[in-house]
């Protein structure tokens, strides 16, 4: 348990400190290459061979770089940052765009606060009597009288 934590701050410190580690990979992988082109020079090549061999011997260095970042970093909190970014961007190039999603997430918002309101007042709220059960229903007498006739007359 206290190895997943330290990798997920560790993750963490490298996405917050990107360009350090990647400055700090770029050094350390020049010395490597400086080292490598060293050992094929006192081989017997010349400079340029060399140096081509050295690369081709380190491997790719955008592969490593990107295996590293991905082993120091959070690639999915990354990828939404980057997403948002791009969001927002889009958002700016857009004004007109933008008012108008704002004004429809607005109206939307605002339009389920109120049908909640209402659906929670009306429905889920209690009455405001003290034994809401024993209410009842009076009415008149001319009022059933009318009811049992529009029945009665559609009964016919």
């Amino acid at each position: 348990m206290l190895a997943k934590v330290r990798a997920m701050l560790s993750r963490i410190r490298g996405m917050l400190e990107r360009r350090r580690f990647e400055r700090e990979f770029d050094e350390e992988a020049r010395a490597h290459l400086a080292m490598l082109e060293g050992r094929f020079l006192r081989q017997g090549m010349n400079a340029e061979e060399a140096h081509y061999a050295a690369r081709r011997q380190f491997g790719g260095l955008t592969q490593l770089r990107d295996n590293l970042r991905e082993r120091r970093s959070l690639p999915q909190i990354e990828t939404f940052s980057r997403d948002v970014q791009y969001a927002f961007r889009q958002l700016r190039k857009a004004p007109t765009f933008t008012l108008a999603a704002i004004l429809v997430v607005a109206l939307g918002i605002g339009a389920t606060i109120a049908l909640f309101a209402v659906v929670r007042s009306v429905l889920l709220k209690p009455l405001p009597f003290k034994e809401p059960a024993r209410l009842l229903k009076l009415r008149s007498q001319s009022e059933i009288w009318r009811r049992r006739t529009k029945i009665g007359s559609l009964s016919i």
